[in-house]
């Protein structure tokens, strides 16, 4: 059955045509009948031709009544043609109160950009920030095996990285699955970032969506990484 079938908007979008067409037909029984006296008569007649207008525009955007909704059924907040903006991402970490996740490639462009502690750009250190105040951070990456040559030398370069952290943040932890990467996930809270990743092409080159935590869209990456977190053991 589809996601779309009944939807909130468009059952109340029916509530409110439905009760535009009673309120005019209540307006033109009034209008018409006896009981109306010549001085409200064309108060009357007013209210009722400006309702009908309202109902006839009602009607012709109804498609765009429908289109609004799987919009909102989607969740989607923004499409970004690659993942190279350090300050769309930056402003996500800095609002993060509770939980960060990172599904990725080999996550050393997370580091080198959100956890710099000598950078010199003003998200280098959201990361760290974060979890100075609390926030749980997961990483969730391919095992530096699976990859090839010059990602298993950035990645050797990055796990090194990564014990630190967990070393220095009880909030920090990271594991390893054992099969090739298909999705990047990032999680902020309440914000979720996917997109694919495609072979041969740098994982920051490909576009991505943000989307709510609590869309239909979402969902399913989120049980992916709950998934594959429970299926990989913790790093050492």
């Amino acid at each position: 059955m589809s996601v779309f079938s009944s939807t909130w908007l468009i059952k109340r979008a029916h509530v409110i045509l439905y009760t535009m067409i009673i309120a005019l037909c209540v307006l033109l029984y009034f209008f018409w009948g006896e009981e109306s006296s010549s001085k409200i008569a064309p108060l009357l007649g007013g209210i009722a031709t400006g309702l009908f207008l309202v109902i006839i525009q009602f009607m012709f955007s109804w498609e765009e009544h429908i289109e609004r909704d799987r919009l909102r059924l989607l969740g989607l907040k923004n499409v970004l043609e690659n993942k190279r903006d350090r300050a769309y991402y930056g402003r996500l970490i800095k609002k993060a109160n509770r939980n960060i996740d990172l599904m990725g490639k080999t996550g050393s462009h997370f580091l080198e950009d959100f956890a710099d502690q000598n950078g010199t750009h003003p998200e280098a250190k959201v990361l760290l920030d974060a979890l100075g105040r609390g926030v749980r951070v997961r990483f969730l990456l391919p095992n530096p095996s699976q990859l090839s040559e010059r990602k298993r030398t950035q990645s050797n370069h990055t796990a090194e990285r990564l014990k630190e952290l967990q070393n220095s943040h009880s909030g920090f932890s990271y594991r390893y699955f054992n099969h090739s990467e298909g999705h990047s996930i990032f999680v902020a809270d309440n914000d979720v970032i996917i997109g694919p990743f495609f072979p041969d092409l740098e994982s920051m080159n490909t576009p991505a969506l943000h989307v709510r935590h609590d869309a239909i869209l979402t969902e399913r990456y989120l049980e992916y990484f709950k998934e594959e977190w429970d299926r990989c053991q913790e790093a050492v």
